[in-house]
């Protein structure tokens, strides 16, 4: 799925775990794809068939409740990424 898709999927549904990851492909754009997984246990966050570590799917949740939209836009999605990249 895109990155875009995954953060609406997050937005709309509460199947997804706090302790799970996103992870995406470089560069970071709405189109990168995209697969969110269970956190390891270990912590690590290393990079998964050629998927980068993009946030923890608590993070966009926190991020998503205070927006208030029902559907996250392109520049929402491109805030996001910009967090990921200088904050994360």
């Amino acid at each position: 799925m895109k990155l875009i898709e995954a953060l609406n999927e997050i937005n709309s549904r509460d199947n997804y775990e706090d302790l799970m990851t996103i992870y995406s492909k470089r560069e970071w754009n709405e189109d990168s794809e995209t697969i969110i997984v269970l956190q390891p246990e270990d912590g690590n966050i290393e990079p998964i068939d050629g998927h980068s570590y993009f946030l923890e799917v608590f993070i966009v949740k926190e991020w998503l409740e205070e927006l208030s939209e029902k559907e996250v836009s392109k520049a929402t999605c491109d805030r996001i990424i910009q967090y990921a990249i200088n904050d994360a």
